[in-house]
């Protein structure tokens, strides 16, 4: 299956599926910063109190991302899109956490990190959920990257936020749409 960046309408289907569930601020919030953030489902499922809440209990805005949990063993820094730390303020009342190392997203006996695998099974069921055929959880972290491209950052910007090492990896990522190339070659001025 090749996964595809979601279209505006999609990702908003998408968080309203999450909205829908059981466990609706977790699932949120677990969308949100692999969308926003451009975390990669694992990255996400490891995070701890810690790297979201300083020790008031505030929600940061900003977090570094040691290098054991990344793909590709590099430490980088995550910043919080501003629907990522609402989420987040939503998501601690319902969450009553026992310290800073303890799991942000729980799993379903609530002392470990929901595995990686369970959150790409709950981001596939949200995605049935809204609609969206053949796509992964990794569409979340495609999205961020297309969506940043197309609010005119750099390339070399989105590489920093996705973490990758190559830009041709980075350019992989980005849904380039007939529409948006026939404005670019419509918009030359000779």
């Amino acid at each position: 299956m090749s996964t595809r960046p979601l279209t505006k309408n999609e990702a908003k289907r998408l968080l309203a599926a999450a909205g829908n569930t059981r466990t609706a601020e977790r699932d949120t919030l677990l969308v949100l910063l692999c969308m926003t953030s451009g975390l990669r489902i694992g990255e996400c499922c490891s995070m701890k109190v810690s790297d979201c809440f300083d020790s008031r209990g505030r929600v940061r805005k900003q977090f570094s991302l040691d290098a054991k949990r990344t793909k590709s063993n590099k430490a980088r820094e995550v910043y919080l899109h501003p629907e990522a730390v609402r989420a987040l303020h939503e998501y601690m009342p319902v969450k009553k956490f026992k310290s800073p190392s303890a799991p942000l997203l729980e799993g379903q006996r609530g002392r470990k990190n929901i595995h990686s695998n369970s959150g790409q099974v709950i981001v596939k069921q949200l995605m049935e959920d809204a609609g969206i055929e053949n796509n992964s959880s990794h569409a979340l972290r495609k999205t961020c990257a297309t969506m940043l491209r197309r609010s005119g950052a750099d390339l070399a910007l989105i590489q920093s936020v996705l973490g990758h090492s190559s830009l041709a990896t980075t350019q992989r990522y980005l849904g380039v749409q007939g529409f948006e190339v026939a404005g670019a070659i419509n918009s030359l001025k000779f």
